[in-house]
């Protein structure tokens, strides 16, 4: 097939897949970028032409997150308009191609957030998620903290969290304190219907209390928040 024809089936593709396709997040590379709708994932070059998609439906993608690399894309997978995903998948974005490189079998979790971050200064990669359900000793449905290890082929448990001090609604990582490992830190719901921020360290068996870097408000997300400032961005 002439390479004009592909250019365009392709560009096709693209356009019918973005066009009812909001865009969850870009990520630049040195190649181009890579740019992650809700059911297309797209490779493009220094230009901006793609060059490479692969389409996710009928799953949506609802978050994701990347290697420093650019090599590997982590994605939470679900059903349009369900509140939380289905399933992790991870999608190979090197060599300007995209393709599905594993996806998980197990569809109990109800992730609805990832992030990537180094939680105990090992120099590796560790995927970091959300998810809703029940636990051993807690039988309830709440959310959980998973970490996962990635060594750069596969990915493995390292951390399957029961629980936080308190029941939790978003978390981040970020270094506080200037040691060059990373802190978790949690929205945590207060006894009286008002939120608090946690910060905990990694002690090489799960995470410990640190410090408590705001009490009594009403955000709902750390989407704002400086955590070296303690205070939330206007």
């Amino acid at each position: 097939m002439h390479i004009f024809t592909v250019f365009i089936i392709l560009f096709a593709d693209i356009f019918m897949s973005t066009f009812n396709s909001s865009l969850i997040n870009t990520y630049e590379t040195n190649e181009g970028n890579i740019s992650v709708f809700e059911t297309i994932i797209i490779l493009a070059d220094i230009s901006g032409n793609p060059v490479d998609s692969v389409c996710t439906e009928p799953w949506v993608i609802s978050d994701c997150c990347i290697d420093p690399q650019n090599e590997y894309l982590f994605v939470i997978l679900g059903e349009r308009g369900a509140s939380r995903g289905g399933r992790l998948a991870i999608f190979s974005t090197a060599k300007g191609e995209v393709k599905q490189f594993w996806i998980d079998v197990n569809r109990g979790h109800n992730p609805w957030m990832i992030t990537a971050a180094d939680v105990d200064g090992d120099a590796c990669l560790d995927i970091c998620v959300g998810v809703w359900k029940k636990a051993r000793f807690h039988p309830v449905f709440d959310n959980r903290l998973f970490i996962y290890s990635w060594d750069g082929t596969q990915i493995f448990p390292k951390w399957m969290g029961s629980r936080l001090s308190s029941p939790f609604i978003d978390f981040d990582f970020q270094d506080i304190d200037g040691d060059d490992i990373v802190e978790l830190i949690a929205l945590e719901l207060q006894r009286n219907g008002l939120n608090r921020i946690i910060s905990y360290k990694w002690r090489g068996f799960g995470f410990e209390e640190f410090k408590v870097l705001q009490k009594d408000i009403k955000e709902e997300n750390l989407d704002n928040f400086n955590p070296k400032k303690r205070e939330f961005r206007k």
